[in-house]
Formats: structure tokens, C-alpha cells, sequence
């Protein structure tokens, strides 16, 4: 399998990253920064995607890590060759979850769209992402696990796929056992306790059988002295409700007698003709027409205030016309027009720049020629300015590359430094040859160092100093900051020029605007004499003169208000006179006694209670009488003759009795449901038991067979993976060989996780306790022996993100020879930093 090209859309720091593989080896040789990591993040997302951040988290995960840095689509594209074909990989991130990513493969010489049922990488190369960052990407430090390869060595080896079956069995084995003989927790211990508790719950349920038996028979004794208590309650009940009947009967021929009597004594006082309900409504209206009539005749306050104003207001505003108010009106667009102009002649931002410059030219206004002097020097400093600063960029440049040079002679200094310590123990006269050459090259780049530092030293003090302290003292003294020769030098030109232009003007504006002020005055003189007699604010005389005119047109107004109102006064006082006698006649006919002095609201009131008073007692007769007809025939009296009357306290006597025979059943028969609950499960718990029983017999010997199996699972386990160990220590020593070949001594493969030991004076160690160098040279050709082994038909591409950085440069040498050649049959992804660990 090998990788083609990518496109990366937005992935961490890189944006619209175009990358077309070599398909043998590509070395990326850039500096920190420059997205190596990122590109090498990328194709192992693109492959196996990225996990979900989650609010536990504490680092910070690759979907955070990487989010684009300037926006735009979280994603991108990998094209990839298997087995002879090509596919495409498109996929989308979300920000945090990875369900919401979108993921799409294309088959490129099809066009169709496959929809792989697990990550792409599992897909392809047929193992999870654990197992492919342990072998097909190595980034210089132990990530994923090797255990997800065991499935794709041993298909290769012994031709079954199931090679991790035996770790799951067994492990499932061992677990089952566990469940079944720990020791109080276990399922058989649990199953002897289930059956006691169970025997238990049996011997319950027979005595609870018992005892219902004995509640039955109280229940039934209780029922029988109840039945003649509540047969006497029921007939005493009905006894006392014929006496409350009767009772009532004689209640209601009372009420009936005492209803007519007040109805005839009414009658007989008042007589029995009153106006009906819509005859007093007329008779309301009316009398409201009335009392509106004269509130309307009446002079109000309101009325009496106007009037009043109305003299007041014809002292003022009698003698007015409407030729005045033109006359008025244009004399104030006049005064309007001649304020306009002094405004225009007195400019106020004139005035202040004049002052401004004033104050600056008054005692000293350089000439024309003193300026154009001082602009000719500042242009010839300029150049000399620009000549100065080329000269000092010389120096630097120059300064710089000794500097360099310098650092390079140092550095190469130092490290042949180092090399001739370790030299020391090999042939200590190379040892002392080296540090002869290395301290010379130390000494030397410590001089051009020197040198350096000195070509950076500064000339002497540019020779036009003296005109540029001349410019700024002139500027100073005019009151013109330095900080910007050439432009405050402009701009006293153009003050200078706009000084004297200012000067002339407001000379003329003078002369002006004096005329202009005399006819203001006697414009407002005339204004001030018409305005004075009439109350107005102090504003504009056109704001004034608009008041004053609706001040006047009320005054017109209100002459016509008065004058209208007089005029309803008096028809209203009229209308109210005849209404009143037509009323008074009216209700008089209602009236059997004598009320000729008293007034129509009087009469009103007193027809209305009357009419009243006589509807509610009729209807309280008619209602009382109804109600006994209807109570005379819904009773029947005859049954009180022959009862047999019920003694003093026999009521309460029985009540209580009864009560007391209720509360004993009640709890009889609570009793007797709990017994009868409890009784029902003795044949569940019979069949429980019997089951316990079966159960525990069943479970002890499937204890027995678990322990056999378990012993035959391991004995065969052992024996199938020490088949397939020899083939990964065959193309490990192949590739060891090639680097190192005491990467070798004593080497043994074991076959529970394909970890490395070695045997050093009689004792097997791990990989991890040799130096780094070992560590890494044992790990890389420990990853390319198992893809060899697991992939002997195609195998899979290597990412290596500078993995050699402990390594020494003749180690190096060696790792990245084998890299090369083995390039031929694999594509390599070499990222480094570093130019001593590139090719």
C-alpha cells in the first residue's frame, strides 16, 4: 500500500496544502514549525479518524490541537494505491464530536463510493489504529500496541485467523471459574444461601396457612351480632326523619299565613295599582332629562371665568387689524436679513486663525527668502541622511555574515570537541589530535567574533549636525515642533501667506459691518414699541409675532363662545319648566295620599318603593304558598301512628356498639389478607426450592469442567504462539544485521506480546534497560520485522517523524542506510529537523 497525494484543506496551522508522495522514500527536511507533525497528524486522521473531546479531558487531544488556525473547512483528502488500485479519502471534522464527521471513499477507476464498515486504515491494511501506531508510524517514543497484530501474523504463519481466540477463551475461562468459586460472592456459595433462605420462606407460609383459617371463622361470628344492630339503626333513622317532615309541614302553613297578612295590610295603606317596571324607567329618563336641563341652565364657574377673561383680553387685543401684523412681519424678515449678514461678515473661525497667527507673526515674520533658505537646507541634510543610513547597512551585513561565521567555526569546534572525549577510549592519540584541531577552531571563531563586534562600532558624528540644529532653532523660536522638519517648513509657508491674507480681509469685514449694526438698531427699536403692551416670551420677534396673532384669533373666538353659551342658558331653563310639570302630573296619579309640596324627586322615590314593596310581597305569598302545595303532597305522615317510639340515648348506644364491631373486623381482616398473601407462595417457594437444588448440582459440575478446559486451552495456547515467533525473529536479525549487529546478541522474541529481551551474563533483559540508541535501533527493526512478516505480499507505507534523535551521527548513518534500501519494497515518510539526520 502506498500513499499517492493529499490535499488539506484547514488541518492545524496548514491551509490549501497540496502534497504529491514519492512513492519510495520522501524525506521531509524543514525546521520546527513548518508542519511536519501536522502533515503526519493528518494522514493518520484521514486513516482512523479522531476521537471525541469530552469534558473530562485534561490535555489536549488532536481535535482540538489541530483545528484550523485562520477558519475554513476542518479537513481534507488522501489518494493511496492498493492492491494495484487507486482510492480517494475525503473527510470533514466536526470541532468536537466525532459522530458529526463526514467521511467518504472513492474507488478512483470505478468512480463508485465504498462504504467500509470500519475506519479506512482498518479497511486497507486490516488492523486498528492501536496496532498501526506501534509498527507503520514511529515518532521516537512507545505509542499503540502490538497485540492488535497477532490476528495478521498468524494468518500468514499457521493460515487461521483466529489466533487471539485463545487469549479470549482462556481469559473467559479463568473469569467463569472465578465467578463460580469465589468464596462467598461466588454463584455456587449465593445458590446454597438462596435454598435456606427459601426453606425459610416455606416454613412461613404454612403457619400463615393456619392462622387465616382462625380470622375466617372470627369474621363470620362478627358479621352475625352486626346485622340486628343495624337493622334497629336503619328503622329509628326513618322514625326520626317522619317527625323532622312534620315538622316542616306546619313550618310552611305559617309562613303562608304570615305572607298574606302583610300583603292586605300593603294593599289596604296603599291601594294595588303602581306602575310597572317600564313606566318607572320612563319616569327615570325623565327626571334625568330634567336635571340636565337645568345643570345646563345654570351659569358655571367655567362660564363666569371666560366671561371675566373676556374683558380683560379686550383691554389688550380690541384695537388690533391685520394690517398691523403684516407690517410687523416684514420687518422682521428685514432684521432677519441684516443679522444674517453681520454673521457672514463676523466669521468666528476667521478670527481665532488670525489670532492664532497673530500671536505667532506679530513681532517675527520671517520673509519669503529666509524660509526658502531653511527648505534648501533641510533637502540637503536629507540626502545626506540617506547617504549615512546606506553606509550603516554596509557595516551590519557585514558584521553579520563574520558573525556567522564565527558561530559556525565555534559549533564545529565543540562538537569535534565531543568527538575526541569519546575518541579518548578508542585511541587516545586521535583523542589528543582532536582537541589540538578542536581548540585551534575555537580560538579561531572566537576571533572573528571579535572582529565582528568591532566592524559594528559607530563613525564619528554626521558633519551636518550644525544646519540641522539651526532649522530646529528657528522652528522653536516661531513655535513649531522638530519632531518633522520638512513638514512643520511647509506649513510656515502657508501660515505666513494665509497670516497676511486674514489681515486684509478682516479689515474690510470692519467697515461693514458698522453700517449693518446701525439699521439693526432701529430695526429692533420698532419692534420692541409694538411688542410691548402684549404679555409674550422672550424669543425671536417671528416666534412673537406668530403668538400674538393666535392670541388674537382666540380672543375672536372666545367673544362667539360667550355669546353662544348665553343663548343655551336660557332654552335649557324653559325645556326643564315643562318637563317638570308633565312628571309631577304623572306621578301624583300613583299616590293615594296628599304630596302636593313635595318635589319630583320625592314623588319619583316614594312610587318606586311603594311599587317595590308591593311586587316582593306578592311574590313572597305566591312562593310560600306554592312551596307548601308541593311539600303537602311529596310527604306521608301516616306511618308515625304505628311505630314503636325508640327509647332516650338508644341511638348512641348502638352507634357505638356497631363502631366497635366495625374496628375489630377491619382488623381481622387485614390480618386474614396478609396471612392468605403469605400462604399463596408456599407452592412457589416448594418449586424454588427444588430448582436451588437442581441448580446447585449443575453448577458445581460446570465448576469442574471450566478448570479441565482451562488447562487444556493454556497447554494448547503455548505450543500455537511459539510457531509464530521464529519468523518475526528471523526479519528482525535481517534487518539488525544491516545497522548493528549487536542489536542481535542474545536476542529472544516473546511470543505473549512480541516484546524483546537479550541475554546479557546469563540474564534476560528487556530492551528498555540498554541505552537510547539501542532502544530506538531495536524498536524500528522490531516494527519493519513484523510488517514484513504480517504483510509478505504488500506492505504497508512508514511514517517516521524523526524517530533518530537520540541516535549519535555514525548510528544514524546505519538506521537511515537501511531506510534507504528498504524503500525499494516499502514507501518511507521520513520528517526530521535536523540536516545531521537527513539523506
Amino acid at each position: 500500500m502506498k500513499l499517492i497525494s493529499c490535499y488539506i484543506e484547514s488541518f492545524g496551522g496548514l491551509s490549501g496544502y497540496k502534497k504529491q508522495f514519492n512513492t519510495e522514500f520522501d524525506a521531509f527536511f524543514q525546521r520546527n514549525g513548518t508542519g511536519k507533525t501536522t502533515l503526519s497528524a493528518f494522514i493518520l486522521a484521514m486513516l482512523y479518524g479522531m476521537d471525541s473531546l469530552r469534558t473530562t479531558d485534561k490535555g489536549l487531544k488532536d481535535r482540538a490541537r489541530y483545528l484550523p488556525w485562520g477558519g475554513g473547512k476542518y479537513g481534507g483528502s488522501l489518494t493511496l494505491e492498493s492492491k494495484g488500485k487507486l482510492y480517494r479519502i475525503e473527510r470533514t471534522f466536526d470541532s468536537k464530536s466525532e459522530t458529526k464527521d463526514a467521511l467518504t471513499v472513492y474507488d478512483l477507476q470505478s468512480g463508485e463510493k465504498i462504504l467500509p464498515s470500519s475506519s479506512p486504515g482498518e479497511y486497507f491494511l486490516g488492523i486498528p489504529k492501536e496496532s498501526f501506531l506501534a509498527t507503520a508510524c514511529f515518532t521516537g517514543k512507545e505509542q499503540g500496541s502490538i497485540l492488535g497484530m497477532m490476528p495478521r501474523i498468524s494468518s500468514y504463519v499457521e493460515g487461521i485467523n483466529d489466533t487471539d481466540f485463545y487469549d479470549k477463551a482462556l481469559s473467559a475461562l479463568l473469569k467463569a471459574s472465578k465467578n463460580y468459586s469465589k468464596r462467598n460472592s461466588g454463584s455456587i456459595d449465593k445458590c446454597k444461601d438462596e435454598i435456606k433462605k427459601c426453606t425459610a420462606d416455606k416454613n412461613r407460609c404454612i403457619s400463615a396457612s393456619a392462622l387465616a383459617e382462625d380470622y375466617q371463622k372470627k369474621l363470620a361470628d362478627n358479621e352475625k351480632k352486626q346485622k340486628p344492630i343495624a337493622d334497629r339503626m336503619v328503622f329509628l333513622s326513618k322514625h326520626a326523619g317522619l317527625l323532622e317532615q312534620k315538622r316542616q309541614l306546619e313550618t310552611h302553613k305559617e309562613q303562608v299565613a304570615e305572607a298574606k297578612g302583610r300583603l292586605d295590610s300593603f294593599i289596604e295603606q296603599h291601594g294595588a295599582s303602581f306602575p310597572s317596571d317600564e313606566q318607572i324607567a320612563r319616569f327615570d329618563r325623565k327626571a334625568l332629562n330634567i336635571d340636565a336641563q337645568r345643570k345646563q341652565a345654570e351659569r358655571s364657574v367655567e362660564d363666569e371665568a371666560l366671561e371675566n377673561a373676556l374683558i380683560e383680553e379686550q383691554k389688550l387685543y380690541g384695537k388690533l387689524q391685520e394690517k398691523q401684523f403684516e407690517d410687523v412681519s416684514n420687518d422682521a424678515d428685514a432684521l432677519r436679513k441684516v443679522n444674517a449678514d453681520l454673521k457672514r461678515i463676523s466669521d468666528p473661525g476667521k478670527s481665532a486663525e488670525y489670532d492664532a497667527l497673530h500671536q505667532r507673526f506679530a513681532k517675527d515674520l520671517p520673509s519669503e527668502g529666509e524660509i526658502h533658505m531653511l527648505r534648501s537646507m533641510e533637502n540637503g541634510m536629507k540626502a545626506k541622511e540617506i547617504a549615512e543610513e546606506q553606509l550603516s547597512k554596509e557595516r551590519e551585513k557585514r558584521s553579520t555574515s563574520m558573525k556567522k561565521l564565527g558561530t559556525g567555526v565555534l559549533i564545529a569546534g565543540v562538537l569535534l570537541l565531543l568527538c575526541a572525549i569519546v575518541l579518548f577510549f578508542v585511541m587516545t592519540v586521535l583523542g589528543v589530535v582532536a582537541v589540538a584541531i578542536a581548540l585551534v577552531l575555537l580560538v579561531i571563531g572566537a576571533v572573528v567574533l571579535n572582529q565582528a563586534k568591532g566592524a559594528t562600532k559607530a563613525n564619528a558624528a554626521p558633519d551636518y549636525l550644525k544646519e540641522q540644529k539651526m532649522i530646529e532653532d528657528r522652528l522653536l523660536s516661531l513655535g513649531y515642533k522638530v519632531n518633522d522638519r520638512s513638514l512643520f517648513l511647509s506649513r510656515l509657508y502657508d501660515d505666513r501667506k494665509r497670516y497676511l491674507e486674514l489681515k486684509e480681509e478682516l479689515k474690510k469685514a470692519s467697515v461693514e459691518a458698522d453700517e449693518l449694526l446701525k439699521t439693526q438698531q432701529e430695526l429692533v427699536s420698532k419692534l420692541d414699541s409694538f411688542f410691548a403692551p402684549y404679555p409674550l416670551p422672550s424669543c425671536e420677534y417671528e416666534k412673537k409675532l406668530t403668538t400674538l396673532k393666535s392670541q388674537y384669533l382666540q380672543y375672536l373666538q372666545n367673544v362667539k363662545t360667550v355669546q353662544n353659551r348665553s343663548a343655551e342658558r336660557t332654552n335649557a331653563a324653559k325645556e326643564a319648566g315643562r318637563m317638570q310639570i308633565e312628571l309631577r302630573t304623572a306621578l301624583l296619579c300613583y299616590l293615594k295620599e296628599q304630596h302636593e309640596e313635595a318635589s319630583e324627586e320625592v314623588l319619583l322615590k316614594t312610587v318606586k318603593q311603594y311599587a317595590k314593596d308591593f311586587t316582593e310581597l306578592s311574590k313572597e305569598y305566591i312562593s310560600r304558598k306554592a312551596d307548601l302545595e308541593k311539600y303537602e303532597k311529596s310527604v306521608d305522615l301516616s306511618a308515625i301512628s304505628e311505630a314503636e317510639p325508640p327509647r332516650e340515648g338508644e341511638w348512641e348506644e348502638l352507634n357505638s356498639t356497631l363502631e366497635e364491631l366495625k374496628k375489630s373486623a377491619a382488623d381481622d381482616r387485614l390480618a386474614l389478607e396478609n396471612a392468605l398473601e403469605i400462604a399463596e407462595g408456599l407452592a412457589e417457594a416448594e418449586d424454588e426450592l427444588l430448582a436451588l437444588e437442581e441448580k446447585l448440582e449443575q453448577e458445581c459440575d460446570r465448576l469442574r469442567i471450566l478448570e479441565l478446559t482451562s488447562s487444556l486451552l493454556e497447554d494448547t495456547h503455548n505450543e500455537l504462539v511459539n510457531k509464530y515467533t521464529e519468523p518475526v525473529r528471523s526479519a528482525y536479525e535481517e534487518y539488525a544485521l544491516q545497522i548493528d549487529p549487536a542489536l542481535c546478541e542474545g536476542l529472544k522474541v516473546m511470543p505473549s506480546d512480541m516484546s524483546l529481551q537479550f541475554e546479557r551474563n546469563g540474564e534476560l533483559r528487556k530492551s528498555d534497560n540498554f541505552n537510547s540508541a539501542f532502544v530506538v535501533l531495536s524498536n524500528v527493526c522490531m516494527r519493519l520485522a513484523i510488517l514484513k512478516v504480517a504483510y509478505p505480499e504488500e506492505c504497508p507505507f512508514l511514517v517516521l517523524d524523526d524517530p533518530f534523535v537520540y541516535l549519535d551521527d555514525e548510528n544514524c548513518k546505519k538506521a537511515l542506510e537501511a531506510l534507504k534500501k528498504l524503500s525499494s519494497d516499502t514507501q518511507i515518510l521520513y520528517f526530521t529537523c535536523h540536516s545531521g539526520r537527513t539523506i
